[in-house]
């Protein structure tokens, strides 16, 4: 995957958003951006 990035807005349901914060602020995820790239990054191999 490419080191260089761009932003992009994107909509999440609230539920899953709430979850992801959650993660981070209890340290299961670094961060809710680098939850949402990696699990990008996962699908996009998949395909």
């Amino acid at each position: 995957m490419s080191k260089s990035s761009k932003n992009h807005t994107l909509s999440l349901p609230i539920d899953l958003l709430d979850k992801l914060k959650d993660f981070s602020k209890e340290g299961y995820i670094t961060s809710v951006n680098a939850a949402v790239k990696e699990a990008i990054e996962s699908y996009v191999i998949k395909l």
